[in-house]
C-alpha cells in the first residue's frame, strides 16, 4: 500500500457527540487509487471506502464514513469533532479494473529483493480465478485474458495468486484481489476491503452483540467461549480479523455477612442492602440500574464513611464480607483482548482503609489509602483512582489498563505527580498526606541479573525524593548518589531507557536523569 498523494487531516466540527459524516474524495480514474486509508486508534493503517462510484470526465469518487469518538477518529473521544489523518492510497494486492479493459496493472509486491538470489521473476501459481489472468514474468503486468464485464448479481471480485522467485533462491507467494468496475459510472460498486472491528469490538456485553459488528467487511456469526463473544471480519478472503466482546453479569450483590448468599440480579429497581455488626461497622452496596453509575460500596465504621468505591463497568461484583469488609470486583478486556482484573477492598478495621488492585499480563499494579474518607473510581475503560483529602492537599493514586500507575499530590495550585510507565507499582497513602511508590525490575548489572526497586516518595509538602534499592533494601550507587528532596511540582517518570537499563527521568526547573548503572 502506498499514498501517491501523502497523508493528509483534517478536523470536522460542529456535529453532537458521536455524529457520523459521510465523506467523499475524488481523484483521476487514471491514477489507480479508489481506496481511502486511515489509521484506527492502534496505528494499523486500513482501507475504510464504503463505496467508488465513476463519475464522468475521467473521475472517480471514493466515499467513507468517519464516527465521532470511532476507532477512525484519532482524538477517540465523542466529543463533537473528528480528528482524521488519512490518504488517498494505491494498493498493488487490492487492484481496479474498468470493464472492457483487459490491463490490471504492474502488481509487482517486492520491496526488498535482499532476500531473493538471481533474476526476479513473476508467475500465475494459483487463485479461484487463475485461469482468467495471464502475467508478464519479468514486469509483474496483470492483465484478463478477455475484457471482463461488470456484474450486477456478484462481487465482481477475482482472485489469483502471484508468486515472485529468485532464479537461485527465495520466494514469496501473494493473493491479488482484482475489483471490475462498471465502465458507465451509473452504479456505485462496492469494492473489496480490509476487514476492521466495529465498535462492538473489546466491550462488556451482557449478551451476543448484532450490530456494529464491523466497521468494514462482512461480519461472521459471533460465537461464545470462555466468556467472549467471538466473531472475524472479512473481506472475499483477502483479510480476516478477528473480533471479541467481553462476556459479563448483570450487577451482582452478593451478601455473605450471616454466612448465606443472596444475588440480586433480577431487580428492576435500585438496590441496596445494609449490613450492620455489633460494633456498628456497617456496608453499603447499591447496585444502579440506569445512569453511567452501575455499583457503589460504602464502608463505614461508627456511622462515618471510611471508603466509597464506584465503579461504571457493567457487571461489576460487590461481595459484603463476614468480617464487614467489602470487595468490589471487575474484570474486562484491554486493547489487546487479554483479561485486565480490578479489585476495590473497603475495610473498616485496621490502619488500611481502601486499597486497590489492577492485574494485567500476570503484574499486579496495587495502592493503599490509610486516609479516612477515600474514595476509588474504576471508569468505563478500566482507569482506577483513589483519592483522599488530608487539609488542604489531595493525594491521589491512578491504576491503567495497561498496568502503568501514577501517584499525584496536589496542594494549592501545586501539583508533584511521579509515573511510572510499566506495570507492578505499589503505591501507599499515609495519613499525613505523604505517598510512596516503589516497583522492583530485573536489572543487568556487573553482567548479573539484579532484582531492582526504584523508589518515589513525595512528602506532605509535595517534596520528592528518589533512589535504587536492591531485594535486600540497600540503597545502590547511581549518577546522583544523594537523594536529595528535589522541589514541590517535580514530575518524575520510572522507565527504562534506550539501553534498558532503569532510570528516572525528572523534570524541574532544572531537568535531569538517574540511571542506575
Amino acid at each position: 500500500m502506498s499514498l501517491p498523494f501523502g497523508s493528509f487531516a483534517f478536523n470536522i466540527g460542529g456535529g453532537s457527540n458521536g455524529f457520523t459524516a459521510p465523506m467523499s474524495i475524488i481523484v483521476d480514474k487514471d491514477v489507480g487509487s479508489f481506496t481511502y486509508y486511515k489509521q484506527n486508534n492502534s496505528g494499523k493503517w486500513t482501507n475504510i471506502t464504503k463505496a467508488v462510484t465513476l463519475i464522468g470526465n475521467g473521475k472517480a469518487k471514493i466515499d467513507f464514513d468517519l464516527t465521532d469518538g470511532g476507532v477512525f477518529d484519532r482524538d477517540g473521544i465523542a466529543n463533537g469533532t473528528i480528528v482524521d489523518p488519512g490518504g488517498v492510497a494505491t494498493n498493488k494486492l487490492n487492484p481496479y479494473v474498468i470493464e472492457g479493459e483487459t490491463l490490471v496493472g504492474d502488481v509487482s509486491f517486492v520491496e526488498d529483493s535482499t532476500s531473493f538470489m538471481g533474476t526476479l521473476a513473476y508467475n500465475i501459481t494459483g487463485g479461484k480465478d487463475k485461469e482468467l489472468f495471464t502475467l508478464n514474468s519479468t514486469t509483474g503486468e496483470l492483465s484478463f485474458k478477455n475484457a471482463p464485464v461488470y456484474s450486477t448479481t456478484s462481487s465482481n471480485a477475482y482472485i489469483v495468486e502471484v508468486t515472485a522467485s529468485g532464479t537461485t533462491s527465495g520466494s514469496e507467494a501473494r493473493a491479488i484481489t482484482v475489483t471490475v468496475l462498471n465502465s458507465d459510472g451509473a452504479n456505485t460498486v462496492t469494492p473489496i476491503v480490509i476487514g476492521a472491528c466495529g465498535s462492538s469490538n473489546r466491550l462488556n456485553l451482557l449478551t451476543a452483540p448484532t450490530s456494529n459488528l464491523c466497521q468494514s467487511g462482512i461480519a461472521s456469526s459471533v460465537t461464545q467461549a470462555n466468556n467472549l463473544f467471538n466473531w472475524s471480519c472479512n473481506s472475499e478472503d483477502v483479510a480476516v480479523v478477528n473480533c471479541s466482546a467481553n462476556k459479563v453479569l448483570p450487577v451482582v450483590i452478593s451478601d455473605n455477612s450471616s454466612g448465606v448468599s443472596s444475588n440480586t440480579t433480577t431487580t428492576d429497581t435500585e438496590y441496596t442492602t445494609t449490613v450492620t455488626d455489633s460494633s456498628t461497622n456497617s456496608v453499603q452496596a447499591t447496585k444502579f440500574i440506569s445512569g453511567d453509575k452501575k455499583a457503589e460500596h460504602i464502608a463505614k465504621a461508627n456511622g462515618v464513611a471510611v471508603s466509597t468505591a464506584t465503579s461504571y463497568v457493567e457487571g461489576t461484583q460487590i461481595n459484603v464480607k463476614s468480617s464487614g469488609d467489602v470487595e468490589t470486583t471487575v474484570e474486562m478486556l484491554d486493547d489487546s483482548n487479554s483479561t485486565v482484573s480490578i479489585k476495590v477492598e473497603g475495610k473498616v478495621t485496621g490502619d488500611e482503609k481502601a486499597v486497590h488492585s489492577l492485574s494485567v499480563g500476570g503484574k499486579e499494579t496495587k495502592a493503599t489509602s490509610k486516609v479516612n474518607g477515600t474514595t476509588t473510581t474504576i471508569s468505563a475503560v478500566g482507569e482506577v483512582e483513589t483519592k483522599a483529602t488530608v487539609g488542604a492537599k489531595e493525594i491521589i493514586a491512578q491504576a491503567f489498563a495497561d498496568g502503568k500507575a501514577t501517584h499525584i499530590i496536589k496542594i494549592g495550585n501545586v501539583e508533584s505527580k511521579a509515573t511510572i510507565e510499566f506495570a507492578g507499582a505499589q503505591t501507599v497513602m499515609e495519613n499525613d498526606g505523604s505517598v510512596k511508590t516503589s516497583v522492583d525490575e530485573t536489572q543487568t548489572i556487573g553482567g548479573n541479573p539484579v532484582t531492582v526497586k526504584s523508589v518515589v516518595a513525595t512528602d506532605n509538602q509535595g517534596e520528592t525524593q528518589t533512589w535504587f534499592e536492591d531485594s535486600n533494601g540497600n540503597t545502590l550507587e547511581r549518577t546522583v548518589s544523594q537523594s536529595t528532596p528535589l522541589e514541590s511540582g517535580a514530575t518524575i517518570d520510572v522507565a527504562n531507557d534506550s539501553n534498558g537499563k532503569l532510570q528516572f527521568k525528572i523534570v524541574t526547573p532544572v531537568t535531569r536523569e538517574i540511571v542506575i548503572e
